[in-house]
């Protein structure tokens, strides 16, 4: 029979103040029917926080102080409003299913200001762990210096939700069309949308080293190259979808199945190394140029240290500007076989944008969530997720800097090239992996 026992069955208690918002913990086990303990937190003024929750315990008179979130704890901890809130925690799960706990009590923490608190996290594919880092965090000379964050671990951002400009204005297209050839920039015209909740967003384009954590069949371990789709990973709608699962087989096709996956996706198998902990997905279209372009007046991202990006800018500047962030302006010397699109060793080479993500221009396109049409053609104004009417093409969103004849820079139009048909087979495509915090409002707070 399992000994945990509790030293009381309910515990009350105010927990620390942070600019306003107010947290009462209370706590009672499940004992002697089962283990698990119920935690309901009532949280009130403020508008919104995380919750850090702690227990602390006595277990063969030793002191102990567990992090919950990270030891198998169950219900929300982002983004919370005030009202009455349910958690389940289950010391067994834990490993704590033969020993008596004494002195045993819970407290939920809120976590205001968890933009800067939490700017940061960082995911260890091997074990599942993760840890939230302040703003402050960000190493000197970027992420890209540790290989580790390349192979072994993956370095997510938050980004705030609020309302910003989705595509391009008729000026920042024309400008684009008077510089090159852009891919269906009309497929992203300027709208303005509303994402209502925070998510966090890998701030490199996730490498072989990092699938070959969860899936060792897929790519080489010592792999800091972005990922291509030669190992025909789909996105979860054509035949082959190594991504989320595939709808002809599975059933599974966002956003009609809304967030669902099967579970020996690459999705999936994250999700699992969490412990269920975290939401991972594609982004969708309005997830991934927020992050991508924190000022729509860029037509790409600018950069702290190169001035440009904007229609008023000469193409000299604009060339300089991508040079800035991407491997794409080379001496073609250099690159003898001619992949312009390959990344040069490993992630995190040039300069990030305003949020700290890199390789957004020049490298793979990325695949999202949303179907090509769908992105362009949805009129939600909150949290859009696209369409399903063609489950077959799903957009992809990067920029090119392609070398013409005459030796001139082409500059493609940033996060305008559409899914192509069914994925499967493109070498050129990879991904960026998201953490979703709050199912969308469309979906009616519900995850599946």
């Amino acid at each position: 029979m399992k000994r945990f026992l509790a030293c009381g069955l309910l515990l009350s208690l105010a927990a620390p103040l942070l600019a306003g918002m107010t947290a009462q913990t209370s706590w009672t086990q499940r004992w002697p029917w089962e283990t698990r303990v119920d935690v309901d937190v009532a949280l009130a003024g403020g508008a919104k926080c995380d919750l850090a929750v702690t227990a602390s315990f006595r277990t063969n008179g030793v002191p102990v102080t567990l992090d919950l979130e990270q030891a198998g704890l169950e219900g929300d901890i982002w983004e919370l409003t005030p009202g009455y809130h349910h958690l389940v925690w289950d010391p067994a799960k834990a490993g704590f299913d033969v020993q008596a706990l004494t002195d045993f009590s819970v407290t939920a923490t809120p976590v205001e200001d968890a933009a800067a608190q939490r700017a940061w996290l960082v995911f260890d594919v091997a074990t599942g762990r993760y840890d939230y880092l302040g703003e402050e965090a960000a190493p000197a000379g970027g992420w890209g210096q540790d290989l580790a964050y390349a192979k072994e671990k993956i370095v997510f951002r938050r980004i705030p939700a609020g309302t910003f400009t989705l595509g391009y204005t008729p000026e920042q297209i024309a400008r684009l069309k008077a510089l090159s050839s852009p891919r269906n920039p009309s497929l992203l015209k300027a709208r303005e949308v509303t994402l209502t909740s925070d998510y966090y967003i890998s701030i490199y384009q996730i490498t072989g080293g990092q699938i070959n954590r969860v899936d060792p069949r897929a790519s080489s371990a010592d792999s800091t190259s972005g990922w291509c789709g030669d190992k025909r990973q789909g996105i979860g709608c054509g035949r082959h979808c190594f991504l989320r699962g595939s709808n002809a087989v599975e059933g599974v096709c966002w956003p009609d199945t809304k967030f669902r996956v099967t579970p020996d996706s690459w999705i999936g198998r994250f999700r699992a190394r969490s412990g269920g902990r975290l939401m991972f997905d594609l982004p969708t279209c309005a997830q991934w140029q927020r992050a991508a372009r924190p000022d729509a007046q860029w037509i790409w991202y600018d950069t702290p240290q190169h001035g440009g990006g904007t229609v008023a800018d000469d193409a000299e500047t604009l060339t300089n500007v991508v040079g800035a962030i991407s491997h794409t302006i080379m001496e073609l010397e250099k690159h003898p076989d001619g992949k312009w699109w390959n990344p040069p060793g490993r992630p995190g080479q040039y300069q990030p944008n305003a949020f700290g993500l890199c390789d957004l221009v020049g490298s793979r396109v990325e695949i999202i969530l949303d179907q090509s049409a769908g992105a362009a053609d949805s009129t939600e104004a909150r949290d859009p997720v696209g369409s399903s009417s063609d489950p077959t093409r799903r957009m992809c969103l990067n920029s090119f800097v392609n070398t013409q004849s005459l030796g001139g820079w082409s500059l493609a139009a940033f996060a305008s090239a559409p899914g192509d048909g069914d994925l499967d087979s493109d070498t050129m495509n990879n991904f960026r992996l998201v953490i979703h915090l709050r199912p969308p409002e469309s979906f009616g707070g519900m995850w599946e």
